[in-house]
């Protein structure tokens, strides 16, 4: 049997609330053994703090890390300790993916500003999980919301930033990725829907050249290869022709908030990341650590239930899929 390695996330956030919860629903309908790695006292803690039936949540194995007593850190409140347990934690998880021990991976929200001053100088924790299993620079960022996959060209950058690194072999980068995703998940001839940089497609380059000069041509290139892509299609309705006229099963948007801001108002709490440009199934949540939040028990699971429902299918793909 396929087996998933879950990590807990930040435990002075509320990611060992939403994973007691999100096992104690999800995990008896999972055709896949699950591994939780952490330290059993931050997971009694959620436990404790959730009311989660951990009856409910069993057959679940448990790799006891013993590496963070919840009396050295607070909740709610940013710590570093909590944050390089988190990461160790992470690091061992990606370890088990890279001798096959394990064959997905799901984690907890992270504190990324922590990371940095950890000492760990990644835009994202999707770059450090590619460096880390021998694919430098490789790593990013794909949403997933029910059946509809979403590339970003660029992530977690300045917006300053975006038009100076986007490119037409980028973005022909991100289209072929997302087609082989797609395709991973049974659907062919995935409709890919990519999204334009400037307001109203550039306007014929009155407002913007990036769609002539970059977009169009990689769009062409993709087309000439025998993917269904489609575009660049104007930013303000693409998550319209995609989720509610059903016309694209992927999106490839340029940067951060152009997709992800329709696909958070959409999804209400329920989409998750998965990490693109590495053969291994690495999947999260959608939202942050939540320290306004944690401790009280109200933290909705939905996203992580969801992460585990993808990560359990993608442990099944062929890495080439990936």
């Amino acid at each position: 049997m396929k087996r998933i390695g879950v990590i807990m996330g930040d435990a002075a956030g509320v990611g060992p609330e939403v994973v007691a919860k999100a096992l104690a629903s999800v995990l008896p309908d999972l055709d896949t053994d699950v591994l939780l790695i952490g330290d059993s006292r931050v997971y009694n803690e959620a436990l404790s703090i959730t009311g989660a039936d951990i009856h409910q949540a069993l057959p679940l194995h448990f790799l006891d890390t013993k590496n963070l007593d919840p009396s050295e850190y607070q909740k709610g409140i940013a710590s570093l300790k909590a944050t390089k347990a988190s990461i160790d934690d992470l690091l061992l998880g990606l370890s088990l993916l890279k001798e096959s021990s394990c064959h997905a991976m799901v984690f907890g929200p992270l504190d990324k500003k922590n990371i940095r001053l950890l000492g760990y100088h990644y835009r994202d924790e999707h770059e450090l999980f590619a460096d880390y299993l021998g694919f430098p620079g490789q790593g990013d960022a794909i949403n997933v919301l029910d059946h509809v996959w979403s590339a970003r060209v660029t992530s977690h950058i300045p917006l300053s930033e975006v038009p100076g690194a986007l490119s037409k072999e980028r973005v022909l980068l991100f289209i072929r990725r997302l087609n082989n995703y797609l395709r991973a998940t049974g659907i062919m001839q995935p409709r890919i829907g990519v999204s334009a940089l400037n307001p109203h497609c550039g306007e014929g380059g009155l407002c913007g050249t990036e769609e002539i000069n970059v977009i169009q041509p990689a769009v062409a290139q993709a087309r000439a290869e025998g993917i269904n892509a489609v575009g660049p299609v104007p930013a303000d309705i693409i998550c319209i022709k995609t989720f509610l006229q059903k016309e694209f099963d992927g999106i490839v948007s340029m940067f951060h908030d152009q997709v992800q801001s329709g696909i958070k108002l959409i999804s209400n709490r329920s989409s998750i990341t998965v990490t693109g440009g590495i053969p291994y199934s690495v999947c999260t949540t959608s939202h942050g650590t939540g320290y306004d939040i944690a401790g009280k028990g109200i933290a909705d699971a939905r996203s992580f239930e969801n992460a585990l429902r993808v990560a359990s299918r993608m442990s099944k793909w062929q890495d080439s899929a990936l």
